[in-house]
């Protein structure tokens, strides 16, 4: 007896995923896609800005911190619904729509890195006493800053951003991996 994996349309509902409770459908996941893209964007705007008060460092890392939730729905939606047929050219495209996406706003965000470690210790420490709200990004930004050593120029980091896209191991650099 030859045993075989039973296709996706045989198997239990209840044994499946509930994707629909990420996105009830995938025009719904699309918007969210264009979202995240468009949130990118406004991000951008802080580049150059980061440094100028602890408001504006709070505003930005607020949404950074809302881009990443957003691209880890994307992500965690189009490759789990790739996983549940990955012979599904519909869901191939999602995922490699996916990776596109996450390229394009690691590229953007490139800036984001590098200029938060460009901030003194001092300027930082007066950020957290105006801001108290920035003490919630703390650890991050101490975590950022101690692996300062190996994070590259924001141009280099934007380059090796853009690489994503060629490198199969993409997938396991995604916000949700």
């Amino acid at each position: 007896m030859e045993a075989r994996l039973p296709k996706r349309e045989e198997v239990a509902v209840e044994l499946t995923w509930k994707l629909e409770d990420i996105f009830p459908d995938n025009e719904a996941w699309e918007k969210e896609r264009q979202d995240a893209l468009a949130q990118s964007d406004v991000l951008k705007a802080y580049e150059g800005r980061l440094a100028e008060s602890a408001a504006v460092l709070l505003e930005a890392l607020k949404l950074y911190e809302s881009l990443m939730l957003t691209m880890t729905r994307v992500g965690g939606y189009s490759h789990m619904r790739h996983d549940e047929d990955t012979g599904n050219a519909l869901y191939q495209e999602l995922d490699l729509k996916t990776q596109g996406t996450y390229v394009k706003v690691m590229e953007t965000l490139a800036f984001l890195e590098p200029e938060i470690l460009a901030i003194t210790d001092e300027k930082l420490d007066a950020f957290y006493a105006q801001e108290p709200r920035l003490k919630y990004y703390e650890l991050s930004i101490r975590e950022m800053r101690r692996m300062k050593e190996h994070t590259l120029t924001k141009e280099m980091e934007q380059l090796l951003a853009s690489a994503g896209e060629m490198s199969p191991l993409w997938r396991n650099s995604r916000p949700n991996a």
